[in-house]
């Protein structure tokens, strides 16, 4: 586990792509519990707190709270900022905000259903396209996407909604592979308060593997991130 921050109210860690941010049904090694024994290590009767998850294909910046204290201004108050890395298959705008409103159905899926369903959720992101590529004929789009809001698999339904599915994902890309490929979405960027020092800290992490690879031909070109 890569620790990038931490003091007695907060940790900032690296979750490896498919692994779960939290214990599931499969008894997996998740991430909660790998925190949970690391800061235990060091002091007793930590209550740890888990203020935003990753699904479990996607890899990145996540953090926790150690303290009470820290726990209830992150409830209270939106002090986190969250932009992802994602390549999809399609030719992505410039630059544009997507609002729509989303459903979580059976089999672990998420939906864009109309603001009228009971159960829907309104959910909105900003996209930037940063880079593009044409692989095999086809047109790959990188993004950085900010979320506003964060609903179960969000930016997963919403950019398959939009016509933009992101590559690897067997759950909302429409085009199956025949071979497993590592979902083109990562958590590379994080910028808190601090809620107990009001410090803004700044956190990035980018994963170099596919399809990431496809958009960088040296360091130079990730530090421009």
């Amino acid at each position: 586990m890569k620790i990038l921050y931490e003091d007695e109210h907060i940790i900032v860690v690296i979750k490896e792509k498919g692994m779960p941010s939290q214990p599931d049904l499969t008894g997996d090694t998740n991430i909660y519990e790998e925190v949970f024994r690391h800061v235990c290590s060091k002091k007793k009767n930590i209550k740890l707190g888990l203020i935003q998850r990753l699904d479990r294909p996607v890899g990145g910046i996540m953090m926790l709270t150690k303290s009470s204290e820290a726990n209830k201004a992150f409830v209270q108050k939106s002090c986190l900022s969250k932009k992802y890395l994602a390549v999809v298959e399609g030719e992505a705008k410039k630059e544009v905000r997507l609002v729509d409103y989303l459903q979580k159905v059976r089999g672990n899926r998420t939906i864009v259903t109309s603001k009228q369903v009971p159960q829907a959720k309104e959910a909105a992101l900003t996209y930037k396209c940063l880079k593009k590529r044409v692989v095999d004929g086809k047109t790959l789009s990188l993004l950085e996407i900010e979320l506003e809001t964060g609903r179960h698999h969000q930016i997963r339904a919403q950019m398959a909604h939009h016509k933009l599915p992101i590559v690897g994902d067997t759950k909302y890309n429409p085009i199956k592979k025949c071979v497993w490929v590592d979902i083109g979405l990562q958590a590379y960027k994080l910028q808190i308060e601090h809620p107990m020092t009001g410090r803004i800290l700044l956190f990035k992490h980018i994963s170099k593997d596919y399809p990431f690879d496809i958009f960088f031909e040296g360091e130079d070109d990730y530090e421009t991130l």
